[in-house]
């Protein structure tokens, strides 16, 4: 439930988990005080249970209430940090799952102080229900995650534990006729058969009258939402997580044209993440021998093969293509296949557990995977990073390739996307095979026109690819030196990125983007010039100024973006005279 409104960081689920245990325990300790008093335990655990279905049959109601319909714990005008926003998921969960879990809390311990009264061997009577409450426990854990989830969703779901709650109450009271007891009972029913009614009428996402839910899935790892608005079709993971849409499907076909483009043969491509799948599916424009596309969320492997489909290339029909709903880093550890190529789709570097997919001992696996002349590709949104993070999976990726490069995915000066292309076996770029890779490309989708025209999907030529080279980070190492390295038992991009997205919104933090990006670009350079660069070693000289001209192109994007015409201006005549100077040289050469 809290995943549908919360950052899903580690920090928010330790709040979660600690509000739920001390909850547990201020309960245990009211049970204690309840049991000294001298009434009916009977009596008193009926409206226990009672109590305990209506407050979980009205939690639901409260937390859309309290969330604004599901639109956050910090829904309103005034944006927050990540100290302001920690107390108000502290104070949110407080009230929303401490509370309930007080009053449920007070069951188990009343319980076992008043079952000494009915049975002559206390230690028997402790153990027996102790046995029972463990594999209860146990046996609710599973339903919940792999059964009633899938089967009746979310609300349901809990509207089925409160008339659980009240079946209970109901079998300690049949056998004794208790005016307060049965009316507790027939209020509480009555209550809770109307709010597991109504659960139907809860909202999924906070939509505004523009957009509507298509379908929507439900199971253990959340809930996986179709959202359909006039010029796209989106996936929406918990309510907050943006898997992608048809809108900027040129975009995420990028993410897959350009590894393969920069491999000279690929054959064999592993994709981890599926997301809407239309970055795997681009993929199978290429003359691949074999795709294995990994997805760790069913729901969102089944909303996509039912609702994407026409963007998908066949994704799922394709005998080529394989995809699996299962989490891509172990099997990658489990399989001794071998891939020319491994990409690694976006991924929100807040999410618990992510950080593992930065991590060197991930990178270590997945080189263990790559055949001869492989390489990796590590997709970034820069946008979701503070310099010290990017530097932290940069230099990870170092450390573990013999060589990455620095790609730019976009021109765009907001929601720049990055490839850091990691080789096994580094060799000089060839433009020639990446001219024949983008021949290679079905000549249906290079013919299609593309929704931004000077940022194509499928790049037109060779030089198009080598203007949006960004350089060579292993040379430029010593810009990386500081960062950390990030492993599985320190992972310091999944602790310091919920902070960085949460002050990012106040401007305490700086995300690497425009100005800040554009010195981090040129520092590469500096120390990486592109005219020795060794991956550039076999291009003809007046190509090497084209990385420049990229980056001068980017510069000017960047500077209209900002509100500054006159350097947008002076940056795009840098660019021209970069790449007319490049293109010049090289028929200057070709001709003698």
């Amino acid at each position: 439930m809290f995943a549908q409104v919360l950052q899903n960081s580690v920090y928010t689920f330790a709040l979660i988990l600690t509000t739920f245990l001390l909850a547990l325990a201020a309960g245990a300790a009211g049970a204690r005080v309840l049991a000294t008093r001298s009434v009916d335990p009977r009596r008193v655990l009926v409206l226990l249970l009672v109590g305990g279905g209506l407050l979980v049959a009205a939690t639901p109601y409260f937390f859309v209430w309290y969330t604004n319909g599901l639109a956050g714990v910090d829904a309103g005008p005034a944006l927050t940090g990540f100290s302001e926003y920690v107390w108000r998921v502290l104070g949110a969960t407080v009230l929303i799952l401490g509370l309930p879990t007080v009053w449920l809390g007070l069951l188990f311990p009343y319980l076992l102080k008043a079952a000494e009264v009915w049975r002559t061997s206390p230690g028997r009577v402790v153990g027996e229900l102790a046995a029972i409450n463990t594999l209860g426990g146990v046996a609710g854990a599973l339903a919940a995650g792999f059964v009633v989830l899938e089967w009746i969703g979310l609300w349901h779901g809990i509207a089925l534990v409160a008339l659980l709650y009240l079946g209970t109450s109901l079998a300690l009271s049949v056998r004794t006729f208790d005016a307060l007891l049965w009316g507790a009972l027939s209020v509480g029913a009555a209550i809770v058969i109307v709010a597991g009614a109504g659960a139907s009428r809860l909202p999924y996402a906070p939509l505004p009258a523009s957009k509507e839910i298509v379908a929507v899935l439900e199971g253990p790892s959340g809930t996986v939402a179709v959202v359909e608005h006039p010029t796209s079709l989106d996936l929406w993971h918990n309510n907050s997580y943006g898997v992608g849409g048809t809108d900027d499907r040129d975009q995420e076909a990028r993410q897959a044209h350009y590894p393969l483009v920069l491999h000279p043969e690929p054959r064999r491509v592993f994709f981890l993440g599926l997301g809407t799948g239309i970055t795997a599916g681009a993929a199978l424009q290429h003359p691949l021998e074999h795709l294995l596309v990994t997805e760790i969320v069913p729901e969102v492997s089944e909303a996509s093969r039912r609702h994407f489909a026409p963007w998908l290339n066949g994704l799922f029909e394709d005998s080529r293509a394989t995809v699996l709903v299962e989490d891509g880093r172990n099997h990658l550890l489990g399989s001794r296949a071998l891939y020319d190529a491994i990409v690694a789709d976006l991924f929100l570097p807040w999410k618990s557990g992510t950080g593992s997919l930065y991590s060197r001992e991930h990178y270590a696996a997945a080189r263990e995977r790559l055949a001869p002349g492989g390489v990796y590709a590590q997709w970034l949104a820069l946008y979701q990073f503070s310099r010290d993070e990017f530097a932290a999976v940069a230099n990870t990726l170092v450390e573990s390739f013999p060589r990455v490069t620095l790609w730019r995915g976009n021109r765009r000066h907001t929601h720049h996307l990055v490839l850091l292309l990691a080789e096994r076996d580094p060799a000089p770029l060839d433009l020639e095979s990446i001219g024949r890779r983008i021949e290679a490309i079905s000549p249906v989708a290079r013919d299609a026109t593309p929704r931004e025209p000077d940022d194509p999907a499928i790049p037109p030529d060779a030089v198009h690819v080598l203007s949006s080279y960004q350089g060579n980070l292993t040379a430029a190492r010593e810009l990386l030196s500081d960062a950390p390295i990030n492993t599985d038992d320190r992972p310091f991009v999944e602790y310091s990125a919920p902070v960085t997205e949460r002050d990012s919104r106040i401007n305490a933090v700086a995300v690497i983007e425009n100005v800040e990006l554009l010195d981090f670009y040129d520092a590469v350079f500096s120390a990486a010039p592109p005219e020795t660069d060794p991956v550039l070693a076999e291009l003809p000289p007046a190509y090497r100024g084209l990385p420049r001209a990229g980056l001068e192109l980017y510069r000017s994007r960047v500077m209209v973006g900002i509100g500054q015409p006159n350097k947008a201006i002076q940056a795009f005549s840098r660019h021209k005279r970069l790449r007319d100077a490049a293109l010049e040289g090289q028929a200057a050469g070709g001709a003698e």
